[in-house]
């Protein structure tokens, strides 16, 4: 697995803000604590932001999910699955894997506009992670209802 600096010199563009002497920067961005770390694309939305300490490993796959939204926003539906797939067989353990295999999903579709695709994917979200946020957000269950008992 690549290091956490690796990682953010190949794909992004880092900027340290301190925000007891950047207050209007801090105040964009609504810090509320430190280490507070937020992802925007190149026209300055935020992608993504992730409060507190997280540890290296899972670091590593929350810059790789940060890297996937973002192609996956910008139409690059091929690098957006890889970089999902990625978070999924690098750090399966990940408190972002779920949502990473939810998003997956949307990017297989929005790259073939077939929604067997999607549905295939969410159906591995809800078998894989069935109490997550993520098996709730997806639409199986319309396909596949729960039977009565």
């Amino acid at each position: 697995m690549a290091t956490i600096a690796k990682i953010l010199s190949d794909r992004f563009v880092p900027a340290k803000i301190d925000s007891h002497q950047q207050h209007s920067v801090a105040a964009r961005f609504q810090l509320l604590w430190t280490p507070t770390l937020v992802a925007l694309d190149a026209h300055g939305p935020v992608l993504r932001t992730v409060i507190g300490f997280v540890p290296p490993t899972e670091l590593a796959a929350e810059l790789t999910l940060m890297d996937a939204l973002w192609a996956l926003r910008g139409g690059h539906h091929d690098r957006a699955r890889a970089r999902l797939q990625a978070v999924r067989d690098d750090h399966a353990g990940a408190a972002g894997t779920p949502e990473a295999h939810y998003w997956e999903g949307l990017a297989a579709y929005r790259q073939t506009r077939d929604k067997d695709k999607l549905w295939k994917v969410w159906r591995e979200v809800v078998a894989a992670y069935p109490s997550s946020a993520w098996a709730r957000r997806t639409t199986t269950t319309l396909l596949d209802p729960v039977p009565a008992p």
